[in-house]
């Protein structure tokens, strides 16, 4: 099986990653600029894990991820900062307990925090217009350039080509089955096309009728 990968964001480098490492056929991902240079770079790079159907599972993912990519000599600009949440409503506090039972049911290490230890992290907070702070550590950023650039690398140890300055402007298919994709490099074969080229992703879609 032969991969094609379109776009070489964070997404795009990590589905290349991914699809490389678990022997998935030949895994080429094509990016008609530079790697990083669509949508991720301007991209904040802030990762906070929260309890929600979206976020859960990938959140705690990303962070096994982004540990084994470091732990490889691949800096990602990981930085792990915490993030406190406050409640100036009831409504909100209760939300805050929801989020706060489901960490610990994770054996995840957020909690709530009384007046002392909400100023001694932020001195010019004033603890007495707020209901409830919730301190969740399972939160910082990281830099997207180096993040891409750590899941590139990462796809290249492990097999994956990375062909840049390919402009992909078709999806080909026959009888119904993806065949390849059309170029300013003209035609590249492959057996599977995997979408992950942001901005362009919608007319790049199209063209299968999508």
């Amino acid at each position: 099986m032969k991969c094609l990968v379109v776009g070489g964001g964070a997404i795009g480098t990590s589905i290349a990653w991914h699809l490389a490492e678990r022997g998935l056929g030949e895994v080429v991902l094509l990016e008609q600029d530079r790697f990083g240079a669509g949508t991720t770079w301007h991209s904040a790079g802030n990762i906070t894990w929260r309890p929600l159907p979206d976020q859960d599972a990938p959140v705690l993912y990303a962070f096994e991820a982004i540990d084994r990519l470091e732990r490889d000599g691949l800096a990602t600009g990981w930085l792990k900062t915490g993030r406190t949440f406050f409640a100036a409503s009831e409504a909100f506090r209760n939300k805050l307990a929801t989020f706060d039972a489901a960490a610990r049911e994770r054996g995840l290490p957020a909690r709530f925090l009384d007046s002392k230890e909400a100023t001694a992290l932020n001195p010019l907070l004033d603890p007495s217009k707020i209901d409830a702070i919730w301190l969740n550590p399972l939160s910082g950023r990281v830099n997207p350039a180096d993040l891409t650039a750590a899941y590139a690398a990462a796809a290249r140890r492990a097999g994956a080509t990375i062909r840049e300055g390919v402009e992909v402007r078709s999806i080909a298919t026959q009888g119904g089955r993806v065949t390849g994709v059309e170029t300013n490099q003209g035609f590249i074969a492959g057996d599977t096309v995997v979408c992950a080229a942001g901005l362009w992703s919608r007319s790049l879609l199209r063209s299968v009728g999508v």
